[in-house]
């Protein structure tokens, strides 16, 4: 059973696709453009098209943002540690990210509008700036991106959930101006594409990935079971999780329930906790 550090060598990887429903005023702010003094004071982010987009790096940090408060304020030992292994880090010794982000442009109808804000003294609650002009997406803006992710155990991804749930609750909210009612959003998975290198012979295999800054070995064993369908088990959540298999080419492909990926963050808790 070989030991895969790093991205060298990849034996796991996939895909999960999102969506994010902007349930209030949602701004994902650009900068003023400084040569157009009729532009809004904070203009909404847009692609080449005109159309407003949430960026990769944003709901990286808002993911990033959700996973630590979740995981501390569950009293889980080394949180950070296990973050850094999602994410990567820049310190004490770099690493790329296991989960990489793509660009969620804005899908079907929006509307964009415009409001008018003062910023207040906290002392004498006299206006201490304004007023300004904010651009918004109104609320219905529905937005499309993806998450791939590599050399991670499936189960790992069971930490969107709670992410999506305070999202939806208004607890985590996305972008500028959260204070004042703007970025409550909703965040929907779709079912995730599992790949891994299998064996047609066989049709089973095993390794183990090392999480770096958890210092952690886990064992992830992926097998085909009955009717074509395959099946992925680490040994940090002794998790099963199996998918109907999808044609992908040269490698196997399985497509995992989220409602059953979802399924495995107790386990997964539990496991991290040891």
């Amino acid at each position: 059973m070989a030991l895969v550090r790093g991205f060298r060598e990849i034996v796991i990887s996939g895909r999960i696709e999102y969506e994010v429903e902007a349930l209030s005023p949602l701004t994902i702010g650009s900068g003023r453009e400084e040569l157009n003094p009729l532009a809004p004071d904070i203009p909404l982010l847009r692609d080449s098209r005109g159309r407003p987009l949430i960026p990769g790096s944003t709901m990286k940090g808002f993911v990033r943002s959700g996973m630590e408060r979740f995981l501390s304020g569950l009293g889980i030992p080394r949180f950070g540690a296990i973050v850094e292994d999602l994410m990567g880090t820049t310190k004490p010794q770099a690493y790329g990210s296991r989960l990489l982000f793509t660009d969620a442009p804005v899908s079907g109808e929006f509307t964009i509008g415009t409001r008018e804000h003062v910023a207040l003294n906290p002392s004498t609650m006299a206006v201490s700036h304004g007023p300004f002009k904010q651009e918004f997406v109104e609320p219905g803006a529905r937005f499309e991106g993806s998450i791939s992710f590599r050399n991670l155990p499936p189960s790992f991804l069971a930490l969107l959930h709670p992410i999506a749930v305070l999202a939806e609750q208004g607890v985590f909210r996305m972008g500028h101006s959260k204070s004042r009612g703007y970025g409550h959003v909703r965040i929907s998975f779709k079912d995730p594409l599992v790949t891994v290198p299998l064996p047609p012979e066989g049709g089973r295999a095993s390794f183990t990935i090392r999480l770096n800054a958890m210092e952690k070995d886990v064992e992830v064993a992926v097998e085909k079971v009955n009717g074509g369908r395959i099946s992925i088990r680490d040994k940090l959540s002794n998790c099963e999780l199996v998918g109907k298999t999808v044609e992908t080419g040269i490698f196997a492909g399985a497509e995992i329930p989220w409602d059953d990926l979802r399924e495995c963050l107790q386990p997964l808790l539990e496991g991290l906790r040891r």
